[in-house]
């Protein structure tokens, strides 16, 4: 059979022997029997509704994207048609300016051709035309999806849907689809959350006020005297006992009166003037119940008594999570991280691992403490590398600690620290009750080399075969992993089944290393570090840490700025082959936020680790600033599950900065927000100088 050209519907003249059907030319008799059309289903964008438009307003607006499967054979010329149901009152058009996304099909090449305008029965409605404008190597089980974005130029147009209706032409057949409807029709504009407000998580409290606009050429329906608003307000919320201050411009209100506990009506008395109509409800306050984290709503209707219709729902405010700060009361980093120590460990610990509190030039000995830590049950502390830090001897004595497990060198824990540390006496939890003896030193475990990626080769192999294993084969795939967003290769398959794991970053990217701090210790992976991100080979203390445990999959944190494409192909090809998982973004926050996710992914096809954010009573995760290493060192207790009854397991988000979000992190705010449980809580790691008020609350506005 061949194909014709699309004829359009408007300007062709009568044509002997050819009958028009759907858009298109069917010639004499030559075609025995009809073909068979592609089966098209249409679903709105994921999580969308119909976007709500003004009924006065000739410029185009965009309704809701449709997003369309066709499955079956698709060919040029074939037409893809919207029709716009004609509004009851008013017009309703299709724009030419509506567009169409890319196309994707599972078998050859489909493109589309521009949007046009086919001329409906009516003059206030028409249709909407996209023609396939090639089509190659398609087949009968091919399934093709596409995105349509419509624009409709309304005037005068009642609330209502926007309803259209579908249908696709292929030469000999015609089928229809159900439009889910894309646009809502309302005549009036409605603002709130302007500015952004806070609420309390109970008790009463002013929201934003409320602002709704009639156009100025609306004929029918205009506000008048006698017509009511009615607010409604979400969850079982109520008003506070005053009405809400009303002032309208371009008209005169001789009487409002409001009513109501969850429902506020207000009645119009006296309007006079002509034009538009600007309502504006000043300083309404509303009595919070039931702590319900989120936006708060508020749904508008306006009209006469009997006959109101539905305007709009508005967001008047936001109830925030909670966020515990947990940082050291001197405002330093040792004492952070003590602090850390203790939340994890509520009553004590009798083991400790103690690092330096001054980064070498090639990465931080503490980098890699979160496996020791893990395997032993303990938190960390840090010092300076010549003194015993003061915060470091008080977290010794409270916790209760017996025995301190120290990593690096003499350099980075002097011997003059060692004697101190032996030379302490034990406490039992509290630091009350001495236990008779002195504190013991175990190590100090360090590389020969002196650099902090011997240091972590040593804690890795320092228990042997006492790493995790780990069985995570959903998240490869061919394009680097789910969670690598970055050109960083990776293995595209998985090994069979739960295998010894070990993550390797690179030892100059502390960020990375201080991100999965919480999963290296709750899963127990060891924590290699590999030379510094310009390294182009594998260094050969990762290396020897590899092949010595025996590792098949890894864990390669960072994108290929990060650690690059060549040493993982060197570390894939040790041990007999190594599955390598590469967990990238674009920049640290990133890099953070993919981690969280791969640490909450479902077990289900084995997408990562499972976990729930938090405990039961509070969805949190940990926060901490990406710019500076040391706040977020004593996380990986703390997040990795130490503290079941308190925090759980919490991976890290980070900030750009203290003041400064970032795009990567607020996206990833959505992310956690959208789970099931929600995240609604932050667990932030340093002081008001490292997370201000105002970052943790955009943090948790976020969420």
């Amino acid at each position: 059979m061949n194909r014709l050209p699309s004829i359009r519907r408007w300007g062709v003249a009568a044509l002997t022997g050819v009958t028009l059907f759907g858009g298109l030319s069917i010639v004499g008799a030559g075609v025995a029997s009809a073909a068979t059309a592609p089966t098209v289903t249409v679903a709105l964008n994921a999580n969308a509704t119909a976007t709500t438009i003004l009924g006065t307003d000739a410029t185009p607006q965009a309704g809701s994207t449709l997003n369309f499967s066709v499955t079956g054979v698709i060919a040029a010329n074939d037409v893809i048609l919207l029709t716009v149901a004609c509004p009851s009152t008013g017009s309703a058009l299709f724009d030419s300016t509506s567009s169409a996304g890319a196309v994707t099909s599972t078998a050859g090449t489909v493109t589309l051709g521009a949007a046009a305008l086919v001329t409906g029965t009516s003059s206030n409605c028409n249709s909407l035309e996209f023609p396939v404008a090639t089509s190659t190597g398609t087949t009968a089980t091919s399934v093709t999806t596409f995105a349509v974005t419509p624009k409709f130029d309304t005037t005068a147009v009642s609330p209502q849907a926007l309803t259209v209706s579908g249908t696709y032409s292929t030469i000999g057949a015609l089928s229809s689809y159900t439009v889910p409807s894309p646009a809502t029709v309302q005549w009036y504009s409605v603002t709130s959350n302007t500015p952004a407000v806070t609420l309390p998580a109970s008790g009463t409290s002013s929201i934003s006020p409320i602002s709704i606009t009639e156009p100025a050429n609306l004929v029918s329906g205009q506000l008048a005297s006698g017509d009511v608003i009615t607010l409604a307000l979400s969850g079982t919320n109520t008003w506070g006992a005053s009405a809400p201050n009303m002032t309208v411009a371009g008209a005169t209100v001789t009487n409002v009166a409001g009513t109501g506990t969850g429902t506020l009506t207000l009645t119009l008395g006296g309007i006079t003037g002509t034009g538009s109509v600007y309502v504006s409800l000043d300083n309404p306050s509303i009595t919070i119940v039931g702590n319900p984290i989120g936006s708060q709503t508020v749904a508008i209707a306006a009209g006469p008594v009997g006959a109101t219709v539905s305007v709009a729902t508005v967001s008047v405010g936001q109830v925030l999570g909670q966020a515990t700060s947990i940082y050291g009361a001197d405002g330093t980093a040792d004492g952070t991280v003590a602090a850390e120590f203790r939340a994890a460990y509520p009553n004590g610990n009798s083991n400790v691992v103690l690092a330096t509190d001054t980064p070498h030039t090639n990465g931080s000995d503490a980098l890699a403490a979160s496996y020791l830590e893990g395997t032993l049950h303990t938190g960390l502390l840090i010092t300076p590398a010549t003194t015993l830090g003061a915060d470091a001897i008080q977290a010794i004595q409270y916790q209760g600690v017996q025995t301190v497990y120290v990593v690096g060198g003499p350099l980075a824990i002097s011997p003059a620290v060692i004697a101190q540390i032996q030379a302490l006496p034990a406490y039992n939890f509290g630091g009350v009750t001495r236990t008779g003896s002195n504190v013991t030193v175990v190590g100090p475990i360090y590389g020969a080399d002196g650099t902090a990626e011997g240091t972590a080769a040593a804690i890795a192999t320092k228990y042997g075969t006492a790493y995790g294993i780990g069985d995570f084969h959903g998240a490869y795939n061919t394009s680097g992993g789910l969670y690598n967003s970055t050109t960083g290769a990776a293995s595209t398959t998985a090994p069979v089944g739960a295998v010894p794991t070990a993550i390797v970053v690179a030892s100059t990217d502390w960020q990375d290393a201080m991100s999965i701090a919480p999963e290296a210790f709750a899963t127990r992976f060891p924590v290699i570090l590999t030379g510094p991100s310009s390294s182009t080979t594998l260094g050969t203390d990762a290396q020897t840490a590899l092949t010595t445990l025996g590792v098949k999959q890894v864990i390669l944190v960072g994108g290929q700025l990060a650690v690059q494409n060549s040493v993982e192909a060197q570390i894939a090809a040790l041990n007999g082959g190594i599955s390598v998982l590469r967990i990238a973004g674009i920049d640290a926050t990133d890099t953070a936020a993919k981690i969280a996710n791969f640490a909450l992914a479902s077990t289900t096809g084995a997408l990562g680790l499972g976990w729930t954010a938090g405990t039961s009573t509070n969805h949190a995760v940990l926060a901490s600033h990406g710019d500076y290493w040391t706040d977020a060192l004593g996380a990986a207790a703390l997040g990795g599950g130490a503290n079941p009854t308190t925090y759980g397991f919490e991976p890290i988000i980070l900030t750009e900065n203290p003041t400064t979000v970032g795009q990567y992190t607020t996206a990833e705010l959505a992310v956690l927000g959208g789970l099931t449980p929600a995240v609604t809580n932050l667990t932030v790691l340093g002081g008001p100088l490292a997370m201000p008020a105002t970052t943790i609350n955009t943090l948790l506005a976020g969420l």
